[in-house]
Order: C-alpha cells, then sequence, then structure tokens
C-alpha cells in the first residue's frame, strides 16, 4: 500500500470514527441511553477506527520522513 493511500485511508478512517461520535452523542441526548450496549459498542468501534486511523497516518508520514531524510 502507498503512502498516499495510507495517509487518504487514514483521514478517512478518522472520519468515519467522528460521525460515530457524534451520532452517538447526539442520539443519547435526544433520546436518552435506551440500550447501553449499542451505545458502549459504538464508541468502541469508533475508538478502534481512530487508532487504526492515527496509525495508518503515521506510518505514512514517518516513511516520507524517512525518506527525505536520505535524499
Amino acid at each position: 500500500m502507498t503512502d498516499k493511500l495510507k495517509e487518504k485511508l487514514g483521514d478517512w478512517l478518522l472520519d468515519i470514527a467522528k460521525y460515530l461520535m457524534t451520532a452517538v452523542a447526539l442520539t443519547s441526548a435526544f433520546k436518552g441511553i435506551g440500550e447501553p450496549f449499542m451505545s458502549i459498542m459504538a464508541l468502541l468501534i469508533s475508538g478502534l477506527l481512530l487508532a487504526i486511523g492515527i496509525i495508518f497516518i503515521q506510518a505514512s508520514t514517518s516513511n516520507n520522513s524517512n525518506r527525505n531524510n536520505k535524499k
């Protein structure tokens, strides 16, 4: 996977994580937490997506800095 693709995928995963967290927050604000299990699962999934996105972005930026140092 190329560095540019890793960075784009990382950005996309960060966006999805933000949307999930926003959906959980808005749903719990308007309806209350009806099923805590679903809210916890959504937060865990968004946390996982956030972590994977950060890993992809860090991997692509570290590879770019290594290439720039070799030149």
